[in-house]
């Protein structure tokens, strides 16, 4: 028996959706986890001597000729960095010693030729599999992280949206709205307008999410996003979100730029029930956590 690093990605970055939404009739190909940012599916294999990410656009291998990925490996306050080179027709991969852990979280930012660069991140976690089985879903792999599901909702369809929420985020460290109340079901468009002079940005989670993408964001200065559960905005600017709230209960939201929502830029979600659809435990999370 072999040992192999099963990959499961982040449902929340932390809650990160973007990262753990893979093609719903997509299979992992080479026992890892797909993952879709941007509409091309990424599948990280992690092995005790070797990282690799095999790259796809619905299907159709992606050439990775030209690309590069940067790897950093995060267990605790242990940073490890590693630079994955092509390796095959859509295949990046590089060879080493690496010490896994169950907590480590691997981000890794691709840039293929033509394209901008893309941070993908996954979550770590060791099981014992036969080589046989590596291509075969087990467990987690085959539950929510590839329907796209998180414990605050979905990714929203921009033709299916009910509602237009619009909120400025200023320097003075506020959100114009810190209090928002929405329907279980909704499909709602947040326009998120920068009115300062600095860069702020709103990422809707759990507040377990929100502090370990914090911590994250601490380790990793400057680190790129491409999350469809926020938006980062530049001064003057405005983005936007579109989620998509399927399930009840309160929800965060928060500039995690470093210590803005320290400063106090957060709010609350609070999604109210739609009795035909089932509640969520976050606000069982708010009642034994601190805030941010």
């Amino acid at each position: 028996m072999k040992q192999i690093v099963s990959v499961l990605a982040l449902t929340s970055i932390l809650g990160l959706p973007a990262l753990v939404l893979a093609h719903g009739d997509v299979e992992p190909k080479h026992g890892g986890v797909v993952a879709l940012v941007k509409d091309i599916d990424y599948e990280l294999v992690a092995k005790p001597d070797s990282l690799t990410i095999y790259v796809e656009d619905h299907g159709k291998v992606v050439d990775t000729k030209a690309a590069t990925a940067k790897v950093t490996m995060l267990t605790g306050s242990n940073k490890t960095e590693a630079n994955l080179t092509p390796a095959g027709e859509n295949k990046l991969e590089a060879k080493g010693k690496f010490d896994i852990k169950e907590d480590t979280k691997v981000i890794s930012i691709v840039t293929i030729q033509g394209k901008p660069a893309t941070t993908v991140r996954f979550e770590l976690k060791q099981d014992m599999h036969h080589d046989e089985h590596a291509n075969h879903k087990h467990g987690a792999d085959s539950g929510d992280s590839h329907s796209g599901q998180t414990a605050y909702g979905i990714v929203g369809d921009p033709k299916k949206v009910t509602r237009t929420i619009k909120l400025s985020m200023g320097d003075n460290m506020r959100f114009s709205q810190d209090n928002i109340s929405i329907k279980q079901g909704e499909t709602i468009k947040f326009v998120v307008a920068n009115q300062g002079k600095i860069l702020h940005e709103m990422v809707i989670g759990t507040i377990k999410d929100l502090q370990e993408h914090a911590e994250m964001m601490k380790q990793m200065p400057g680190m790129q996003h491409n999350d469809p559960n926020m938006v980062s905005v530049k001064p003057s600017y405005s983005g936007d979100i579109v989620w998509t709230f399927n399930k009840a209960g309160q929800f965060d939201f928060a500039c995690l730029q470093p210590g803005h929502s320290e400063a106090g830029m957060k709010g609350k979600l609070m999604v109210v029930a739609d009795n035909s659809q089932p509640a969520t435990k976050a606000v069982k999370e708010h009642e034994h956590m601190d805030g941010m």
